[in-house]
This record gives C-alpha cells, structure tokens and sequence, in this order.
C-alpha cells in the first residue's frame, strides 16, 4: 500500500461520532488535498492526527499535533475566561510556529497563514 492509499484507508476508518461532522469523504479529501473548503480542512485537523501516526516523521507528525491544538483553540464556540483563553492560544501558537521551524523554515515566511496568526489574538 502507498502512503496516500494507506492514509485514505486510515480516513475511512475514522469514527466521527461526537465530533459534530459528517463522515469523512477519504477518497475525496486525499485527491482534492490542496483544495479543501472550511468544513473539510476543519474535519482533517480534528482526525488527521490519528491518521498519519505511521505515515510520517516524528517532527511532521509534531507539526499536525500543534496544528490539532490550535485548530480546536480557535474553533471554541464559547469562552468564559478570555484572558487564560488568550494566554493558552499564543502558546499553542508559538509551539506550532516552532513545530513548523524544524519541518520547513521558509514555509513560516512563504505562507500567509502562519503571519496571520502572530496576530489572531488581537482579533479574539
């Protein structure tokens, strides 16, 4: 088995019962990687990490973990403590941002998206 058809397969077998999304499409999201919409990118950082445990480096597998993490800070649908909410994000977000560092450096310079959130906080 290819690692792409290996993860599908890991996809497929993800239970999401409880997380409040629907079955995960595997064939879809490992053809159309590069292009998923909200609903589908937000499924894949809830499961992928239980996906791509044998697939991957430990530092890329540290990366999604990080990513995982901030992903579910970010999606929070209420808080309560603002302040320890905001604390507890920017450090997720620096483990991430470092997480990242050890893969790929320039991708923190090259994509948008890492900048963006050094300033997510202001937003919350």
């Amino acid at each position: 088995m290819t690692g792409l058809s290996t993860l599908q397969a890991h996809l497929t077998s993800v239970n999401t019962d409880g997380l409040g999304i629907p079955l995960l499409r595997a064939a879809y999201l490992v053809q159309y990687c590069g292009g998923l919409i909200g609903q589908q990118f937000k499924a894949i950082m809830q499961t992928m990490i239980f996906c791509i445990h044998d697939l991957v480096p430990p530092e890329n597998l540290a990366v999604w973990q990080a990513a995982g993490k901030v992903g579910a800070l970010l999606w929070f649908p209420e808080i309560d403590d603002v302040e320890a909410y905001l604390i507890e994000l920017k450090k997720e977000i620096d483990i991430l941002l470092d997480a990242m560092a050890v893969v790929d450096p320039s991708r923190i310079i090259q994509k948008p998206k890492f900048h963006i959130l050094l300033h997510i906080m202001e937003d919350i």
